[in-house]
């Protein structure tokens, strides 16, 4: 994915989960791993030029438009 590969350029860790595993299931097993935030592009994501960042230990969630992905995660 073009988005992964510009984030790990940029020095951003990330694991792809592109999987036939459900959303439970992936954010279960980012758990598992202690992953602080997690970036959820679904469809409707795609289409609207953003991406969930979800915050794991809290579980709150908030929109951000890809382009300002990189800042965010900093």
């Amino acid at each position: 994915m073009k988005l992964t590969a510009t984030l790990r350029r940029q020095g951003i860790g990330v694991i792809s989960a592109t999987s036939a595993k459900s959303l439970k299931a992936q954010m279960r097993q980012a758990n598992n791993l202690k992953i602080a935030r997690a970036v959820i592009i679904g469809d409707d994501e795609v289409k609207a030029g953003t991406a969930i960042l979800r915050d794991m230990l809290t579980s709150q969630q908030e929109t951000v438009k890809l382009s300002d992905l990189h800042d965010v995660l900093k």
